[in-house]
């Protein structure tokens, strides 16, 4: 009897080390996996505008204007010109990306964007953005979803500049001040439909 005893100590201590591994390996794993799964979606977050800027430049190519500024018009007319033809595009993947929805701010109408550091005032009018609108105007930039910003608070947003060039800021900085106020929600003007043409 004393060595099943023994036996089974044995495989207890055995079961116990292994359970504590495991239970390690879960609490210093975890952390790694969610921050990587936040980076792929910044990532593709990214990828997503990205691919926005070259329907923008492939819209102003074809018709050598920009869309009108609305908030009907200003995806929308990317997506009616069968430019865009992956409603997936204007969603961002930090939020759910099924179904109809756009989940960008853009340009909904005129305005002016006045000067960063030395550059002059840029205005545009209610027919449209200029091919001399800053390099550093936001074409896109990720909105907010449910009151709070699609990667959610106290985190960043993407934004899409004029010259096509995708950066990230950090919700609250003065980025976010400068930039988001400049541009819209579309959420109700224009929603993506679900999947693609």
């Amino acid at each position: 009897m004393p060595e099943d005893r023994r036996e089974m100590s044995s495989r207890a201590t055995w079961i116990g080390g292994a359970l504590i591994a495991l239970l390690l390996c879960v609490v210093i794993g975890l952390p790694i996996l969610v921050r990587t799964k936040h980076e792929n979606r910044q990532r593709e977050c990214q990828d997503r505008l990205r691919r926005i800027g070259v329907c923008f430049e492939t819209y102003h190519s074809r018709y050598a204007a920009w869309p009108i500024p609305d908030e009907k018009t200003w995806f929308g007319a990317l997506w009616t010109s069968g430019i865009a033809t992956d409603a997936e595009v204007f969603r961002c993947p930090f939020v759910n990306s099924r179904g109809p929805g756009t989940h960008f701010r853009g340009i909904v109408g005129p305005g002016v964007m006045p000067p960063a550091g030395s550059g002059a005032t840029y205005v545009w009018l209610k027919t449209g953005i200029t091919p001399g609108a800053p390099p550093d105007f936001p074409m896109a930039l990720d909105d907010d979803y449910n009151g709070s910003p699609n990667h959610g608070a106290n985190s960043d947003r993407n934004i899409l500049y004029f010259q096509g060039h995708v950066a990230r800021f950090s919700v609250g900085s003065a980025d976010d001040g400068y930039f988001t106020p400049l541009t819209g929600s579309t959420t109700s003007g224009w929603a993506a439909p679900a999947g693609t043409k």
